[in-house]
């Protein structure tokens, strides 16, 4: 049993690896590049914590969800219209974060009233009713959106942001690399695993699920709020269904049954959107869809599966040469 717990504990440990490699890339970035691709890495890294936060739900937790828009957008209106009423974008990141967390468990309490595709739906419904709320009410800007100017933090075009963003992302990333390494993240494993054990075992299962949505919309929402600072404009675009399309599509490509799959694949989905955009800007969805699609089909588990495919493959092309 102490061999298994240690065991775990050094699994735990080398999951976190890449957090130093992170950071020392993230210090130089601003060294080997600028201007639009410093921006283009800001919103790489504001999209890892939104697949990482979508991934609490789907891959941690299997819990069917298709309106993490809600959480985004939400973040990103309250930033937006807290900083028209001269809030610091401090205190409107606390607020942005709150109000996120506050409509996870709002929803997460509807949604576990579900199972299977009833979950589903109600996670859409919510983010479809506030993307056509957002567009016809006018303290919202309608169609238009508003500007989000975060005030008291640095020009979003200067260095001192990037640093700015990157601290915060990676705070976010490693509280939840702690929650899902926890007591807490352990059980909702377990519930994604064998929830019929679990309760037996006596486990508030819908207080847990209703946790981990509250978990998830806070997370979504600081990724809302920053994307708002960072474009300096939210729209209600914000909420559309297909910013959650692209969250579960990260999660997938990059591999829902790990931490660091999501982040890999979100790092992997903008970049290669913003690459197709360029060189096939009137085939750019078809592109697109062609190469997730190949990538799926060589490593179903996503790309963080890719080294141990590589290591499994190359070792049989070494010995037939021999």
């Amino acid at each position: 049993m102490a061999e298994t717990v240690r065991g775990s504990r050094v699994r735990h440990l080398r999951s976190l690896a890449p957090f130093p490699l992170i950071v020392v890339a993230g210090l130089i970035l601003p060294w080997i590049t600028s201007g639009a691709g410093l921006f283009l890495w800001e919103l790489i890294v504001i999209q890892v914590v939104f697949a990482l936060g979508t991934n609490l739900l789907i891959g941690h937790a299997n819990i069917h969800t298709f309106g993490q828009a809600a959480f985004y957008g939400v973040g990103g209106y309250a930033a937006a219209v807290l900083a028209l009423e001269g809030w610091n974008a401090w205190l409107a990141l606390i607020a942005a974060i709150a109000l996120g967390a506050l409509l996870g468990g709002f929803v997460g309490g509807l949604a576990m009233r579900m199972t299977g595709m009833g979950t589903l739906m109600v996670t859409v419904a919510v983010a479809q009713c506030f993307y056509m709320l957002s567009g016809r009410l006018s303290v919202f800007g309608g169609d238009n959106g508003l500007s989000a100017i975060a005030n008291g933090f640095p020009s979003t075009v200067g260095v001192e942001y990037w640093y700015l963003l990157l601290g915060i992302c990676l705070a976010a990333i490693a509280l939840m690399w702690v929650i899902v390494h926890s007591p807490f993240g352990a059980v909702l494993r377990a519930l994604r695993d064998d929830p019929v054990r679990v309760v037996h075992m006596g486990v508030d299962v819908r207080r847990f699920r209703v946790v981990a949505f509250t978990l998830s919309g806070a997370f979504c929402g600081l990724s809302g709020s920053l994307a708002a600072y960072t474009q300096s404009a939210v729209s209600p675009e914000f909420f559309f269904w297909v910013v959650s399309g692209n969250a579960l599509i990260m999660c997938v490509l990059g591999g829902l049954n790990s931490f660091w799959g999501p982040a890999l694949g979100a790092v992997v989905y903008v970049l290669l959107s913003h690459e197709l955009q360029s060189y096939f800007p009137d085939m750019s969805i078809l592109t697109m869809g062609i190469a997730l699609l190949v990538v799926v089909l060589i490593l179903p588990r996503g790309l963080i599966e890719a080294p141990r495919r590589l290591a499994l493959v190359l070792p049989r092309q070494t010995w037939r040469k021999r």
